[in-house]
């Protein structure tokens, strides 16, 4: 029996070329969940901005709350190329290294402890307190139509990555001249 371990993907190119179109289509013919986040505003936890772990709570909405969907599911990582582009002068760097190594402990596999919340950013949807928005290619409610897994809030749901496809994607702009 052929068994395949998971490997993440790394998509370089200029904006518009299509890496997120890429990305969306293979969650939908996969038939997976998918969530994007944009690495710029990730920080060191503790810090003001976002913990690189919200890209997992966002899979996790994305997919119903269903943790075994979830964790076959489909993270894209964009803007990847700025984690750490700025040199920082003065003060912490708390944009840059903490964050990577956050991002390395993801795609390495752990166990991510995601607390039911409505995500900042993301406007309600529907009337019912309980309805997550999803950025899921197939809709909101591919894994439970019915719409009966939705989270109580404060509820603790533990997400493995170790199975979760990471595809990091970014313009990396100059990177042909350190190349060559």
């Amino acid at each position: 029996e052929l068994q395949l371990e998971k490997s993440n993907i790394l998509l370089l190119g200029p904006s518009g070329v299509g890496k997120t179109l890429m990305a969306k289509t293979l969650a939908r013919i996969l038939s997976v969940p998918f969530s994007i986040s944009d690495c710029t505003p990730f920080t060191q936890a503790g810090y003001i901005g976002e913990d690189a772990e919200v890209c997992v709570h966002r899979l996790l909405a994305a997919a119903n709350y269903d943790v075994e969907q979830a964790e076959r599911g489909i993270i894209v990582l964009d803007e990847v190329d700025k984690i750490a582009a700025a040199k920082v002068s003065h003060g912490k760097d708390v944009s840059g290294e903490g964050v990577q190594q956050a991002l390395l402990k993801l795609i390495e596999g752990t166990t991510v402890q995601v607390q039911a919340k409505q995500e900042r950013s993301a406007p309600r949807v529907g009337n019912s307190p309980n309805t997550f928005p999803s950025n899921n290619p197939l809709g909101n409610s591919p894994f439970n139509p019915n719409g009966g897994n939705m989270p109580q809030k404060g509820e603790v749901y533990n997400v493995r990555t170790d199975n979760i496809l990471f595809i990091f994607s970014g313009a990396f702009v100059g990177l042909h001249k350190v190349i060559m």
